[in-house]
């Protein structure tokens, strides 16, 4: 009967004994944040069983996303995110975001590269002209004197011989004439008496005996150049490679060896030899000499035979290049006059003959005229005036 007793009581206290039963709410890094307790047959409610495990209190909990590293349980907003991630603050629970490109995130906030700047929640490079240093919100121009490609965390110096204006993109060369250092903003002129070639950093100083222009010294004819001087060709040497050395020489002299030679007399031009090959005016060539013309004719270098002066011209000297014309108040109407003067040879007057009384001539005339009515020659015979 006793043993009976025990196992009913035994049954009955099993009975009245609730069980217990405990869930825990665990955070995504793995910490306990919640604890629900089950008592015998009664429900869980999600909303009211749960014990903050900070506050004590039967409360909702609000978990925040997986990616979530601290988490604000009360109201579900996320505080810090995993490494490698950022808080999009502008999400209402700040939601966690992988870090973009060119970034450093630190779980709260992301920073740009240099070379970027944040745009919204990625990075955009910096365009070609400008620059940004590290988390930088925004890009600033290149100063005048450098410039920057795209991406650029700093500006490089325009290198000497060039130049450039704020926020460029390349460096524009210095003009013939001009120079400039390292990181110019603009380009200096030349001082007189120097020169340069496009894109120099410095200046050349003309020597002496030379002619400059675009960077280029050229020595004058009868120079040569040597470093930085104009060296003098040999006498009478037009073109050589050394003081001691010619290789063209002047009108009238010819090369032998290296050196220069007279021509025959009146000869601008002769062989290797010494042979004459063209005279100088008023004179022809003639059995590989040179012949005065007489007066009256004429002949211009490398003639090869005199020519009569036209009417109204004259000659006066043997070996003439040109003819003069005769003198106002004159004329002569025939070709070969020898004088500006009348000059008889024989039984012909060869040179300029004065106007009768009346009548007048310009310079060159092959004869006079008379004046219109009303007027009369003047007292040099060379034009009318006015009574």
């Amino acid at each position: 009967m006793f043993k009976l007793f025990c196992s009913l009581l035994f049954f009955y206290c099993a009975l009245a004994t609730p069980t217990r039963a405990e869930n825990t709410l665990l955070s995504n890094d793995g910490f306990v944040i919640a604890k629900a307790v089950k008592l015998g047959r009664k429900a869980v409610n999600q909303n009211t069983d749960w014990t903050n495990v900070n506050t004590g209190k039967n409360e909702l909990i609000k978990n925040c996303d997986q990616n979530c590293k601290n988490c604000d349980t009360s109201t579900g907003t996320c505080l810090s995110c995993k490494n490698g991630m950022f808080l999009n603050n502008n999400s209402s629970n700040n939601v966690c975001m992988s870090c973009p490109a060119n970034a450093t995130c630190n779980g709260v906030s992301l920073a740009c590269k240099a070379g970027y700047y944040k745009n919204a929640n990625s990075c955009s490079a910096c365009p070609a002209g400008s620059y940004s240093n590290a988390g930088a919100t925004s890009c600033s121009s290149c100063p005048a004197g450098s410039y920057s490609n795209t991406g650029a965390s700093a500006c490089s110096k325009c290198p000497a011989g060039y130049y450039s204006n704020a926020g460029a993109t390349s460096c524009s060369s210095c003009p013939a004439e001009y120079y400039s250092g390292v990181g110019a903003s603009a380009c200096s002129k030349c001082p007189t008496g120097s020169t340069s070639s496009a894109g120099s950093a410095s200046c050349t100083t003309c020597p002496a005996n030379a002619t400059c222009s675009n960077g280029k010294v050229s020595c004058k004819t009868g120079y040569v150049k040597d470093g930085n001087s104009c060296l003098k060709c040999p006498d009478n040497c037009n073109v050589c490679s050394s003081s001691t050395t010619c290789h063209v020489c002047k009108s009238g002299f010819y090369l032998q060896g290296t050196s220069c030679l007279p021509c025959p007399e009146n000869c601008t031009s002769c062989s290797s030899t010494g042979g004459c090959k063209t005279c100088k005016g008023g004179y022809i060539l003639s059995n590989g000499k040179c012949s005065a013309c007489i007066k009256g004719y004429y002949a211009k270098s490398g003639d090869k035979n005199c020519t009569l002066c036209p009417a109204g011209y004259y000659a006066d000297q043997i070996g003439s290049s040109s003819c003069k014309p005769c003198p106002a108040g004159t004329y002569f109407n025939s070709p070969g006059a020898i004088a500006a003067t009348p000059v008889r040879v024989g039984t012909l007057i060869m040179g300029c003959t004065p106007c009768r009384n009346g009548y007048y001539s310009t310079p060159g005339s092959v004869g006079c005229s008379s004046c219109p009515a009303g007027t009369h020659v003047n007292a040099q015979a060379t034009g009318c005036i006015s009574y």
